[in-house]
């Protein structure tokens, strides 16, 4: 019999089928509050709370057994089936390539984490919780998870997890620093809340509240335009729930006490967040059936409600919202397609034109020499590099170099004289959206170049992936030019492609000019040792203190080398003579003269 004890009181001892539900399901509806006042009628506040800490999970060792147990194939299942029966690929391509919510309930109110815990799984319920399903024990769904475990190793897992928050985007992540939970913000706020008849307040970004909310939206362009303090004047408004409304803006998690939930739908009813507030009384009524077996089992603990960005639909998403407002600045092309493909099925017909920081809030522009002026926002820029957040904080508190805005407002200007302004909209999409849709390949070296002056190194990564699937049908002089381009700006994604590509056609490549001018470019190989008369490394003990030489290759025909051997080397001196007759093939073609035609055929 497993550990799984649901609320009702039931356990279970076998999975259940597809057709059959779990023991202690039941079935939520949503409820309809009355009507409520308005909560946001001036009044403000802030406070930090608590985050978990993040400790290292270590790395999983399954045992041999484990590995050697029968999975269930379920090449059509839903993500329930997948992890119940232990279908890993299943599971992976439902995840990276559908995008499913692996935190959503089946019609028995069981989450995929759940029937993975319960049928033992160890590698899917690890898959899972690294893809930031809910496990915390003070959750409801966490709750079912650690009563539903089939063996303590499971509940090892969930516990070690627990312990840390789930994984953020690299957006989400840099713009929790802009509103941490404790500690400075990496920018200052520009607009702060604070309640009537208390000393908190809570400082935030006019542009993030903006783009997250229709309220505030109306708001800063209305009847709070121009305040730096907005004082709130509801005596109902919960300081708490404001703080983790926001904290939902600034990272796409929300993470609120269950006592808190009632207070937050209402602030949600008000700032027009619709599918927030129906996620919210949705889990209410999940709340109310737990309670009699929480107050039996965790009398003095404060129940928490979890929700993941992947709960949402694409447009509420943070990426989708920056990716509206930006598209108000003007900052990117005004195609319908372009703004689809890039945020989702978004409807931008109140878009108003880049004309006044009334409609996109702009407090910084970017002028590209001549060329053309962008308007942008101080918070995403500085939470996003470093290098704007250097040069912004010099433009602090001086009045050179500030333009009038249509709003009578002025704005600071930032010239940037080496990028294009082609490039620098590649830039902002990536800054504002954290992903880059399409790149012109005589663009891609231009907005490299940019990332290593902007100090935005994943950005490199991002290009990658949208210069990649045009390069399937490239040439070998395409494939020779784009290698040494990743080479050049250390593009390991398009690096490896590159090396796959001509490691599998290697006979092409090297009979073509284009490789063989690539060769002459590249360093040389170092000498080849042959495995036969290898000698021993000896252990030589490093200086404590002394940082550790590491001696992988990072020499393209090394690379390339190596890659070929995969699929030609064999083993052992059969590899070494391959390696051997490799390294004698490289050295002909950096000894050619390129008028010779190189004519290479298979070795003797």
């Amino acid at each position: 019999m497993d550990a799984n004890q649901a609320s009702n009181g039931a356990a279970e001892s076998v999975v259940p089928p597809a057709d059959q539900a779990p023991a202690d399901a039941h079935q939520g509806a949503n409820m309809n509050g009355p009507e409520e006042e308005n909560l946001l009628d001036a009044v403000g506040d802030s406070a930090t709370r608590d985050t978990e800490a993040e400790d290292e999970i270590d790395e999983w060792e399954l045992g041999d057994s484990y590995r050697r147990s029968r999975r269930k194939r379920t090449p059509q299942g839903d993500v329930y089936s997948a992890a119940r029966s232990g279908d890993v690929d299943r599971l992976k391509y439902l995840l990276h390539e559908e995008g499913v919510d692996i935190n959503a309930r089946d019609k028995w109110d069981s989450t995929p984490l759940y029937y993975a815990c319960l049928a033992g799984h160890e590698d899917i319920t690890m898959i899972l919780l690294e893809a930031g399903a809910v496990c915390s024990e003070y959750t409801f769904d966490g709750d079912r998870c650690h009563y539903a475990a089939l063996n303590l190793r499971i509940r090892e897992i969930l516990k070690a997890y627990e312990q840390r928050p789930p994984p953020l985007d690299p957006l989400q992540l840099d713009l929790r620093e802009c509103f941490p939970p404790e500690g400075d913000p990496c920018w200052p706020p520009d607009i702060t809340f604070s309640f009537l008849g208390s000393d908190r307040t809570v400082g935030a970004h006019r542009a993030i509240l903006a783009a997250r909310s229709p309220y505030f939206s109306a708001a800063f362009a209305g009847k709070w335009r121009g305040r730096d303090e907005v004082r709130l004047a509801s005596p109902r408004l919960s300081y708490s729930a404001l703080v983790s409304l926001f904290q939902f803006f600034y990272t796409d998690r929300l993470d609120v006490a269950v006592d808190e939930m009632e207070d937050l739908a209402r602030i949600c009813r008000q700032c027009r967040l619709p599918e927030l507030r129906e996620k919210l009384e949705a889990e209410k009524n999940h709340q109310k059936y737990s309670d009699m077996k929480w107050h039996r089992l965790h009398q003095n603990l404060q129940r928490r409600f979890v929700l993941q960005a992947s709960s949402l639909s694409e447009p509420a998403r943070l990426n989708a919202c920056l990716g509206n407002i930006l598209r108000r600045t003007g900052g990117l092309a005004a195609t319908s397609d372009v703004i689809t493909d890039r945020v989702g099925d978004l409807d931008f017909s109140d878009a108003a034109t880049p004309s006044s920081s009334r409609d996109d809030f702009a407090d910084v522009i970017l002028a590209t020499g001549a060329a053309r002026k962008f308007r942008a926002h101080k918070v995403v820029l500085a939470a996003r590099s470093e290098y704007f957040r250097a040069r912004l904080s010099r433009t602090e508190g001086f009045k050179e170099g500030l333009v009038p805005d249509p709003d009578g407002s002025t704005l600071p200007v930032l010239t940037l004289n080496d990028v294009s302004p082609e490039a620098l909209e590649t830039v902002f999409e990536y800054m504002y959206t954290d992903r880059v849709t399409s790149v012109d390949p005589g663009l891609v070296v231009e907005v490299l170049d940019a990332a290593s002056q902007f100090l935005l190194f994943p950005l490199k990564r991002a290009v990658a992936d949208a210069l990649l699937p045009g390069l399937e049908a490239a040439n070998v002089d395409e494939l020779c030019h784009w290698l040494l381009v990743a080479d050049m700006y250390g593009v390991a994604r398009l690096r490896e492609f590159c090396l796959n590509a001509m490691a599998n056609n290697f006979e092409a490549f090297a009979s073509s000019a284009a490789f063989q001018a690539m060769v002459k470019e590249l360093p040389p190989l170092t000498e080849f040792v042959d495995a036969t008369i290898r000698p021993n490394k000896p252990e030589v003990a490093v200086p404590r203190g002394t940082e550790e030489r590491n001696e992988e290759s990072t020499n393209v025909l090394e690379d390339l080398r190596e890659k070929w051997l995969e699929f030609e080397g064999g083993e052992l001196e059969e590899r070494d003579k391959h390696a051997a007759e490799f390294d004698r093939r490289m050295t002909d073609l950096r000894n050619m003269d390129p008028r010779e035609p190189s004519d290479f055929s298979s070795a003797d």
